[in-house]
């Protein structure tokens, strides 16, 4: 099961897709809008949309979130970023809000580390190397 997060409720706005006729929740996030010194202000804070839940997937509260080196080297620009509108910080901790199952149910706290899959097939993962797998999804790059 892979997740994705989301900040507090109260800071939530909701609108009504005019397509699909729902309703679009966004969630509070830093997002690096353009790589520079961390003393430049490189992030900004946006209300952005908040994941869609897919089946296989965990949408989880954020209650506090770690920023590693790995991401203040991408916010520096000494690594390029996986995308647009990337939103540094992947060690978590929450709460399952939606997608729980009956071993992890909805208001489980949880804690999310860096990496957000893989498989145990590849020659890495059999030999209890699964940091040097490059991870189809992470939370990093979702």
């Amino acid at each position: 099961m892979t997740l994705c997060g989301f900040s507090q409720r109260p800071n939530i706005d909701s609108t009504v897709t005019p397509r699909k006729n729902r309703i679009q929740y966004r969630m509070k996030a830093a997002v690096l809008i353009s790589p520079r010194n961390v003393l430049q202000r490189p992030l900004e804070i946006r209300q952005v949309p908040q994941p869609q839940l897919t089946p296989g997937y965990l949408l989880i509260r954020v209650r506090a979130c770690g920023v590693c080196r790995t991401d203040l080297h991408i916010v520096e620009g000494e690594l390029p970023p996986f995308g647009d509108q990337i939103i540094p910080g992947h060690q978590i901790v929450g709460e399952i809000e939606d997608g729980g199952t009956k071993e992890l149910p909805a208001g489980t706290r949880v804690g999310v580390s860096w990496m957000g899959g893989v498989d145990g097939t590849c020659w890495y993962c059999r030999h209890g190397l699964e940091t040097f797998v490059i991870p189809r999804f992470s939370p990093a790059t979702a």
